[in-house]
Parts: C-alpha cells; sequence; structure tokens
C-alpha cells in the first residue's frame, strides 16, 4: 500500500523489500493452492494473500476458538469414557484409543505414555488381570 493513500502501490514504486515479501507471498500461495483437493482449493482459490488462505484453511479444518474447545471437550468426554468393549480386540482397543489421541493431539492436547498407559489397562476385560498385574508391578504404574 502506498503510505501516502489507501490506494496500492504502482508496481514500478515497489521497493526491493516489496518484491521480496511478494516473492514470498506468491511462493506460499503456490504451496497452499496445490496442495488441498478440489473442494478446498474451490474455498481458497480466489484468496490474494498466504495469511487469507491459511486463515480460511485453519478455519475449516479446526473451526473458530469456540467450535475447537467444543470439540476437544467432546473428544476428552469420549477419552475419559474409553474402555474396552465385549469381544474387542487389543489390536481394535488400541486402534479406537490411539485415533481418539491422534484427534486430540491435533487439537492442541497431549498426554503423556504413562498416562495412556493406565487409560488402557484398567478398562481390560477381566482375563486379562494377570498381565495388568505384571505390567503394573513391573512398571510401578500405581503410584
Amino acid at each position: 500500500m502506498d503510505p501516502n493513500s489507501s490506494l496500492p502501490k504502482r508496481e514500478d514504486d515497489y521497493t526491493i523489500e516489496d518484491k521480496k515479501k511478494l516473492s514470498i507471498n506468491d511462493k506460499a500461495l503456490n504451496l497452499l493452492f496445490c496442495s488441498p483437493d478440489s473442494t478446498e482449493f474451490g474455498r481458497v482459490s480466489a484468496c490474494k494473500t498466504a495469511k487469507d488462505t491459511w486463515k480460511i484453511l485453519q478455519t475449516t479444518h479446526e473451526g473458530t476458538c469456540q467450535v475447537k474447545e467444543s470439540k476437544i471437550e467432546i473428544l476428552f468426554c469420549d477419552y475419559e469414557l474409553f474402555e474396552m468393549k465385549t469381544r474387542e480386540t487389543i489390536t481394535n482397543i488400541y486402534t479406537g484409543l490411539s485415533n481418539l489421541i491422534n484427534n486430540l493431539k491435533g487439537l492442541g492436547k497431549s498426554f503423556e505414555t504413562l498416562e495412556l498407559v493406565k487409560k488402557i489397562l484398567p478398562s481390560l476385560p477381566e482375563i486379562w488381570t494377570m498381565m495388568v498385574t505384571a505390567i503394573e508391578e513391573s512398571k510401578d504404574l500405581t503410584k
């Protein structure tokens, strides 16, 4: 923008710094335009700056702060209520917990490995009691 008016600068008036900024913006826009699928591209194709493009993509995938907080609350509630169901295999329970944790991590919530182990062990059925006890004693998880 021209500092003396509210109009954009003429191309002849660009400084070296302006040209560098435009080049960086163009590279970022190219990356952001080439990465998404056709649906995503339709959302951002009219954007002129990488910042605007990024903001649209971020809002689309993460939602607003309120939406993000709601998603975290729902996923965390699912995490708190997580338990192994009858006839569910260890692979299925691990996959389910991993998906839940990955969704929470994507929204900025992180967990320690020990916290996850403490979550999964009590949810195992009675036939796993001896194994759970052995793991708890070997790792001293009860503290």
